[in-house]
This record gives structure tokens, C-alpha cells and sequence, in this order.
């Protein structure tokens, strides 16, 4: 028992150093960033990315979850996948056209070139399959091989990143090539083959159904914390969008830890977890965070300035409120993975779409005067929402009574 818990706990040390080189390393890139584009540049870099993680989601259409949760439910594995793959055709093709008509607007805002912005968006095709592959894995509960993906893209991202600064080159374009080209080469290593086990053929009508209610969990989650970085190219200015987007880069360093809660809470939640043991599984993981949270709000008014740029004094409060955001967030995310885990994908969505609604409602008031400490507060008043709602639903809602499929030690420690 005793090597057992220690192993678990070497794998959460593990997950949580491999998956906080992303915002580690971004925190050493981001000044990278700023001095070699500036303000303007920057607001560009962030307007060609961002769209990217918001229209992935929507691409995936919550199938990642689907995938995730009937494989921890006992289906086989490759069956899943490759129906998590049928079923996202649709979706991403809607979201490939969309994204034609929306690069227009943000080409003409921006002073993008259009095709170039149309070429990087063609990565939302490749991250929507990611994504699923990304399920696929989590269900089957190779934490080590997510892990390992996550810490190799930051890891390769960054050596881009610097490798096209010390060339001299100053466009955004060069920079998001750099991004993107590091994603796609991490991601290569999901692509081993998934466990082989005996075929028990696919389930249209139930992974269908539980894809749609997760993704309107998904979709509205990623929405509410991403929706102002994709609409703020379309409203505001460039030097307004790069004030921003260095201030989300160092106050989203705690939701990478939530993304780590959350993967697993979703599977030990299909298995029949309780919520004390759920909390005790994200106990580590929130501690940490509550820490990053607090080292932002303290650090931000110095360093800032001294890393970014005196340019980038403006970014300080923001950066300090969406800190605060993060660690809302981080329920937000995590009480909905519980609640969909438990085979209540649309009850989970109600978090997230409680947040959206607030995100919306919002931007729509203040449209014509966004800034970053606007976007700012609107993310904080939202997330705040979702996470009442979220609190509420965990405390409310009993835990169904389910057959916990039941596997092998060994087979859960892979």
C-alpha cells in the first residue's frame, strides 16, 4: 500500500513539473516576446494564436471526454478513438468555414495578411484530432505519456521561440510558425499505438449523445476563459491586445495545474469516486495553485516592467485580476470534469455556460470601450459566476449509484 501511494504521488510531482514547463517557460519567452515585437507585435502574435485553442475546442465538439469516459468505463480503447474521430468530421469542417469568414475581420483589424492568418488556422484541424488522441490516452490512464507530450511542447515551443529571436526576425507571423511547428512535433509522440485489446465494436448513439452534452461543458468553459482573447482582435487595438495577452500569459499559470485536476478527476469520477476522495486527488494541485495565484499578486507590479518592457506597465493589473480569475477558474473546470465523469455531462455544462452567458452579456455592455483591465474585470465577474454554480451543483447533486468497472492494479499504474 505504502509503494503504491508513494507512486502515486511521484506521478502527480512528475505531472505537475512536466506540465508547469508550459507556463514556466512562457514566463521566459514572454519577454522574449514583448522586446523583440513590442506592444503592437505582440497583439498580432496573440490574435493569430488565440482563435486557435477556441476553435479547436468547438472543432472537438466535447468528443475528447466522450472518448475519455467510456474507455475508463471499460470500452476498448482504439474502438473509441477511432469513433471519437468519425464523429468530430462534421463539426471541424463547420469550423474550418467559419473561421474562413472570421479571418477577414480579424486580417483587416489586425494588419494581418490573410492567407497567412488562414495557413496557421489550418492548425485547429490538426489540434481538434489532437485533442481527441489526448482522450484517448486519459481514459486509459498513461499520465506519463500526456505528461511527457505536455513538457516536450513547451520545451520545443520555447528553443523556437528563441532560436527566431536571435535570428533578429521581428514579425509575428515567424514567431506563431515557430509556436505551432513545436505543437505538432510534441504531439507526434500520441500517436504510439493505443492498447490492443478485444474489439466490442462501436457505440454511435451513446458516445454521440454524451459528446454533445459535453461539449457545451467544453466548448462554454474554454469560451468563458478564452471568449475575450478571441473577440478583443475584432474590438480592440493591437497595443490594447498585447497589453492583455502578457498579462494572461503569467496569470494562466495555475489553470495548467487545473487541466492536471481535472483529467484526473474525470476518470476517477467514471470509476465511482467519492468527493472526498476526489478532493484529496486535487488537494496537491490546488495548494500549488493557491501559491502561484498569490506569488502573481505580490511579483506583477515589479517584475512586469523589469521583464517585459516599461512599455508594459499597463499589463500589471490586469494581470493581477485574471490571477484571481484563474484560481476561480480552476473550480469552474474542475467541478465540471466531476460532474461529466459521472455521466452528467449536461449538468456540468451548466457551470460553464453560467460563466459564457456572464462573459457575453458583458462584452456586449462595454463593446465599445474594451481595454485590457476591461477584458480584465469581465473575466473575473465571469469566472466568479461559473464557480458558484459549480460549488452549488457539487454540493447539491448526489453521487449516482453505478457499476465501478473494476481493472488491475498494474493496469492503472501504466
Amino acid at each position: 500500500m505504502g509503494k503504491l501511494r508513494q507512486r502515486a504521488t511521484s506521478e502527480k510531482a512528475r505531472g505537475v513539473v512536466l506540465y508547469g514547463l508550459g507556463p514556466a517557460l512562457g514566463i521566459l519567452s514572454g519577454p522574449i516576446l514583448a522586446h523583440a515585437m513590442g506592444a503592437e507585435g505582440r497583439g498580432q502574435f496573440a490574435s493569430i494564436m488565440q482563435p486557435i485553442t477556441m476553435a479547436a475546442a468547438v472543432a472537438s465538439l466535447g468528443i475528447p471526454s466522450a472518448v475519455a469516459y467510456f474507455i475508463a468505463r471499460g470500452r476498448n480503447a482504439r474502438d473509441c478513438y477511432r469513433l471519437g474521430i468519425l464523429l468530430g468530421v462534421i463539426p471541424t469542417v463547420i469550423v474550418a468555414i467559419v473561421m474562413v469568414f472570421y479571418g477577414r475581420i480579424v486580417s483587416e483589424n489586425q494588419d494581418i495578411p490573410y492567407l497567412l492568418l488562414l495557413i496557421c488556422w489550418s492548425s485547429i484541424l490538426v489540434s481538434a484530432m489532437v485533442q481527441i488522441r489526448r482522450g484517448a490516452w486519459q481514459g486509459v490512464g498513461q499520465w506519463r505519456l500526456l505528461d511527457i507530450e505536455r513538457g516536450a511542447g513547451a520545451l520545443l515551443r520555447f528553443l523556437f521561440v528563441v532560436v527566431v529571436a536571435l535570428v533578429g526576425i521581428t514579425s509575428a507571423s515567424y514567431f506563431a510558425a515557430a509556436a505551432l511547428i513545436s505543437f505538432v512535433v510534441s504531439a507526434a509522440i500520441l500517436f504510439i499505438p493505443l492498447p490492443k485489446e478485444e474489439s466490442r465494436g462501436g457505440d454511435w448513439a451513446s458516445m454521440g449523445k454524451y459528446s454533445f452534452l459535453a461539449s457545451i461543458g467544453t466548448i462554454s468553459t474554454i469560451a468563458s476563459s478564452r471568449l475575450d482573447q478571441l473577440l478583443m482582435p475584432a474590438a480592440a487595438s493591437a497595443k490594447e491586445l498585447g497589453y492583455y495577452a502578457v498579462a494572461v500569459t503569467v496569470a494562466e499559470i495555475p489553470l495548467v495545474l487545473a487541466t492536471l485536476a481535472a483529467r484526473n478527476s474525470l476518470q476517477k469520477a467514471a470509476k465511482g469516486a467519492s468527493n472526498s476522495a476526489i478532493v484529496r486527488e486535487c488537494l496537491v494541485f490546488f495548494g500549488v495553485c493557491v501559491v502561484a495565484v498569490l506569488a502573481i499578486l505580490v511579483a506583477a507590479p515589479v517584475v512586469t516592467p523589469i521583464a517585459f518592457g516599461s512599455d508594459f506597465g499597463p499589463s500589471v493589473v490586469p494581470m493581477q485580476i485574471l490571477a484571481v480569475s484563474s484560481l476561480l477558474t480552476w473550480i469552474v473546470v474542475v467541478a465540471s470534469s466531476v460532474l461529466s465523469g459521472r455521466g452528467y455531462p449536461g449538468v456540468g455544462s451548466i457551470i460553464s455556460i453560467v460563466s459564457l452567458g456572464a462573459t457575453v452579456l458583458a462584452f456586449v455592455i462595454f463593446w465599445s470601450s474594451i481595454s485590457s483591465l476591461t477584458a480584465a474585470a469581465i473575466a473575473l465577474c465571469s469566472s466568479a459566476a461559473g464557480a458558484v454554480s459549480g460549488i452549488f451543483l457539487l454540493l447539491k447533486l448526489p453521487r449516482p449509484r453505478q457499476t465501478v468497472v473494476l481493472r488491475s492494479a498494474k493496469e492503472r499504474l501504466t
